[in-house]
């Protein structure tokens, strides 16, 4: 006698709303809400919304997170090793310790301006303190120092003041111009990229008075 075939059980997905996997909720979780910040700034961004973006409860997310304030200090804490890793990259940009540094001065000051919303929250929402934040301080450390080795190969000795400078530089204008606070009347005809390219010439005038020619030997700075 043959047996009745079963009918065919509808494969299961670990899929979810928007497409995201459950197997690495916490990394969706942090997506969605980078992406909310990107686009509407941090006040957007709630566990209750962000869980419904990724079709989960609430509770799910608070298993990961903790509360909203968590969510926040790891997007916090993504953000600044996404900017640590783009001064690395720039900062090896070439053999050239001159160009090395107009890479590392024009990133910082791009990634500003590509992430308006989110490079506000970086620094101005409390998430360089080591105490409450420690990731987050230890990785804006880790932006600093790939800064300064750059400056210091740059000028063959270490001057406290010139990465100091540089990093001051990059920011404000990065900053500015990420919300568009210069009048268009000073800047007729220039893009974003045109008064970053500005500002690493500015930058490295600034620097050059301070460079020790007589030393070649780089590494030894490291």
């Amino acid at each position: 006698m043959e047996l009745a075939q079963q009918p065919a059980r509808k494969r299961r997905t670990n899929y979810r709303k928007d497409g995201y996997h459950h197997g690495n909720l916490d990394a969706a979780l942090l997506e969605i809400g980078t992406r909310l910040i990107d686009q509407e700034g941090v006040g957007a961004v709630t566990l209750r919304r962000v869980s419904e973006k990724a079709g989960v409860t609430a509770t799910a997310a608070q298993h990961h997170f903790g509360d909203k304030e968590g969510l926040l200090r790891s997007i916090a804490a993504a953000s600044f090793k996404e900017l640590l890793s783009t001064l690395t990259t720039a900062s090896k940009y070439s053999d050239d310790p001159e160009a090395n540094i107009r890479s590392v001065a024009g990133a910082y000051a791009r990634f500003a301006v590509a992430n308006p919303e989110r490079f506000r929250f970086m620094f101005e929402a409390g998430y360089l303190d080591p105490n409450e934040s420690p990731i987050s301080a230890n990785l804006g450390l880790g932006c600093f120092d790939v800064l300064r080795l750059t400056v210091d190969r740059y000028l063959g000795h270490h001057v406290v003041a010139a990465p100091l400078f540089v990093w001051s530089v990059g920011h404000g204008v990065g900053s500015i111009l990420s919300i568009s606070r210069i009048p268009s009347t000073d800047r007729p005809g220039k893009t974003d990229d045109d008064i970053i390219e500005e500002m690493v010439n500015v930058t490295i005038t600034g620097l050059r008075p301070f460079k020790r020619a007589s030393i070649h030997n780089h590494n030894s700075l490291i």
